[in-house]
């Protein structure tokens, strides 16, 4: 009995932090302004999306990433640009609402955009290589966010490679 338990809370919890494509769709032109069509992706078994703008051009790439944050996993939805700059970023996590909030609250997200993976280090962490100051706080939770961004363009940048080649192929 205490196994079927704990399975069903599994699967309610992963349920819930699925992200389908609809979803994707829906929040793709606040990831990436002006985007017109999702087209979803699969390199090896990892799903990605490429968007489109009205002129049917590439305009960029939503990737997900999963994190361990301070309370659970955390999904980073990150939107970035061809050059692998973070345009947006969405989460689906369960951290903790008062830290959380320090962090919605601040513009740590501002700090974000348009920076490539080498930027997306916390100074706290890296004096020398750090760009941007964590949340008072939140600092555990800032640090999951920044790596799962730099997941996010580390995955951008071997589809790419693999974009290269298949150009060259044609």
């Amino acid at each position: 009995m205490k196994i079927n338990i704990i399975l069903l809370c599994f699967l309610i919890v992963s349920s819930l932090n699925a992200i389908d494509f609809k979803e994707v769709e829906q929040m793709s032109d606040k990831l990436i302004p002006g985007t017109k069509k999702v087209s979803e992706m699969k390199y090896k078994d990892t799903v990605y999306f490429i968007t489109f703008d009205d002129s049917g051009k590439k305009s960029g790439y939503i990737i997900i990433t999963s994190v361990k944050g301070y309370a659970g996993p955390i999904k980073v939805i990150a939107g970035m640009d061809k050059e692998g700059k973070v345009i947006n970023y969405f989460l689906n996590h369960n951290e903790t609402k008062e830290y959380y909030d320090l962090i919605k609250k601040s513009d740590f997200k501002e700090r974000c955009k348009g920076k490539k993976k080498d930027d997306l280090i916390l100074r706290s962490t890296d004096n020398k290589k750090g760009k941007i100051d964590a949340v008072t706080g939140a600092t555990i939770t800032c640090q999951s966010i920044l790596s799962g961004l730099q997941e996010a363009v580390k995955f951008l940048e071997k589809i790419q490679k693999t974009e290269v080649k298949e150009d060259l192929f044609k």
